[in-house]
């Protein structure tokens, strides 16, 4: 285990900024096609399946492309989306 020392970030702060940098280098098709390993493994949860109300986000450049899942299941099921303002 790693100690962080003073003045250091936090290490949910320096694992957040790793993993940001490392999907900065993915090419668009490497995001994609990791999207959609999510998306085929999501849509293989029994639970998923079974639920008709479901919390989601809307992604962001840099998270996985969930778009298509989440048009599929409105279809459905009620959706939960945040309320971005500001």
């Amino acid at each position: 285990m790693e100690i962080a020392r003073t003045g250091d970030p936090p290490m949910s702060h320096r694992l957040r900024r790793e993993i940001l940098q490392r999907i900065r280098s993915m090419s668009s098709q490497q995001i994609q096609e990791e999207s959609n390993a999510i998306i085929r493994n999501l849509a293989q949860w029994s639970l998923l399946q079974q639920s008709r109300l479901i919390a989601a986000f809307y992604p962001t450049p840099f998270e996985p492309q969930l778009q298509p899942l989440l048009h599929t299941l409105t279809r459905t099921h009620t959706l939960l989306l945040p309320r971005i303002t500001g």
